[in-house]
């Protein structure tokens, strides 16, 4: 694959248009299998890439092509896979172990996305529910992920900061002459809510349980006039 992105400079040399710089993501490092004796073919071979910066054309055995201007970013799979990666290879890198945030963290980080701007068009009943919306949708997702849990048939049900980051998407995109209530920010949340995640829920079963649980989540989340919320269309 790298060959595709490579040209021929001169000579052996080999790499990306002159004066650019390839940038090659490699995702889930530590999931090529574990032969008998503890390698990994595609490990040993991006090892070899990494130490040597070269490469052993596949048609011509005898010719080692020159690699320049190449750096990788890897990531590995925290559940699955061989959970210790060749240290030849890990010496090539800074490695960053980065945790998934926490319900306060979370808050931190979506309220000030969501405060931000409504400083916009500052409206001061609306700043008042801002962070009870950002609590209620962090609770929510979190509801979600417990209740609806993927499968085989259900594969699309992975629920996590995705979700709360494209509701909150939705959410900043709104324009303060048209959101001059909370209930109106609140009715955007649910839609925001139903767009993200409802949509994605496969029967009808499951399409009921989530309208009750986002209804009862809201009610008891946000301090507001539920009169028009979940009555009037979104």
């Amino acid at each position: 694959e790298i060959e595709l992105y490579i040209d021929k400079r001169s000579g052996k040399n080999y790499g990306p248009p002159m004066g650019k710089r390839i940038i090659l993501f490699v995702d889930d490092l530590n999931l090529p299998y574990v032969e008998t004796y503890g390698t990994q073919n595609a490990i040993a071979l991006l090892t070899q890439q990494c130490q040597h910066g070269s490469i052993f054309d596949r048609v011509d055995l005898v010719f080692r092509k020159e690699l320049q201007d190449i750096q990788y970013i890897t990531a590995m799979n925290p559940t699955s896979g061989n959970f210790t990666v060749c240290e030849r290879l890990q010496i090539q890198f800074a490695t960053f172990d980065t945790a998934m945030p926490d319900t306060s963290d979370l808050c931190t980080i979506y309220g000030q996305i969501f405060e931000g701007h409504l400083t916009e068009n500052p409206s001061e009943k609306i700043m008042e529910i801002a962070p009870s919306i950002v609590a209620t949708a962090v609770a929510f997702v979190q509801a979600v992920a417990a209740r609806f849990l993927p499968s085989a048939v259900k594969f699309t049900y992975n629920w996590n900061m995705r979700e709360l980051t494209n509701i909150f998407q939705g959410m900043v995109l709104s324009k303060g002459e048209f959101y001059t209530s909370p209930p109106d920010m609140v009715r955007l949340f649910v839609q925001e809510s139903e767009r993200v995640i409802r949509d994605r829920l496969i029967n009808v079963t499951e399409l009921n349980a989530f309208d009750t649980m986002l209804e009862e989540a809201v009610k008891k989340g946000i301090k507001c006039d539920m009169t028009t919320v979940f009555t009037e269309p979104r």
